[in-house]
């Protein structure tokens, strides 16, 4: 099972916090949301229910494991392949697992409320729109689509709250995860109160707060 609170506590360490500024701060609407790009999905076959599947830093058997996946595990998000290896992005890590062992699949398992939230922040002003599979992420004028790389999880003994987990296949740098929690939330700029609250994990941004509906 995916371990939310290592996830989240692994990647709040390794992306840098940087220097923000004030931007627009208005609520996306859904067709806002691009949903363009060919992308495909994968899962893991050939793997025994008692064993794992290594997801490599290279594309060889001899290279580091990056994270071990579970015999069933799918919404696996191709981003590249050589010869007969493929690269995948799965919860925010990327990495190599060999053809032989994945598949393509349909997209990750819908759950949950945070496949379908808009979402705002402010100082700095930022956006976010869920609209599944596709996330839409502007900050500071710049707009990137974004895909899920993998399903959105429930914490492990909290149900409202929802791990999302979302990568580009052409721009690595831009992935994110995204923490929805169901819970009253104040943007601290007027007097709305929205039904959830969002921490997400930028690559580029660091960690941004606010709120959803």
């Amino acid at each position: 099972m995916f371990n939310l609170r290592k996830s989240i506590f692994t990647l709040a360490m390794a992306f840098p916090l940087i220097a923000c500024a004030d931007s627009d701060n208005s609520i996306p609407s859904p067709g806002d949301v691009r949903q363009d790009l060919d992308v495909t999905y994968l899962k893991v076959r050939n793997v025994k229910e008692n064993d794992t599947l290594n997801l490599r830093a290279a594309p060889s058997a001899q290279s580091q494991i990056l994270q071990k996946l579970s015999h069933d595990a799918t919404g696996l998000l191709k981003i590249g392949e050589q010869n007969q290896w493929v690269q995948l992005s799965y919860f925010g890590v990327q990495g190599w697992v060999h053809g032989n062992y994945v598949d393509q699949a349909t997209r990750p398992v819908l759950k949950g409320g945070a496949s379908e939230v808009s979402c705002l922040g402010t100082e700095p002003h930022w956006n976010f729109n869920s609209r599944y599979p596709v996330v839409e992420f502007k900050y500071l004028g710049d707009s990137v689509s974004l895909w899920l790389d993998g399903p959105i999880t429930e914490g492990q003994n909290a149900t409202n709250i929802e791990l999302l987990s979302a990568s580009h296949p052409k721009a690595l740098e831009k992935s994110l995860q995204a923490v929805v929690k169901t819970e009253l939330c104040s943007d601290g700029m007027s007097d709305r109160d929205y039904p959830y609250s969002i921490e997400i994990i930028s690559r580029q941004h660091g960690i941004l707060s606010g709120c959803c509906r």
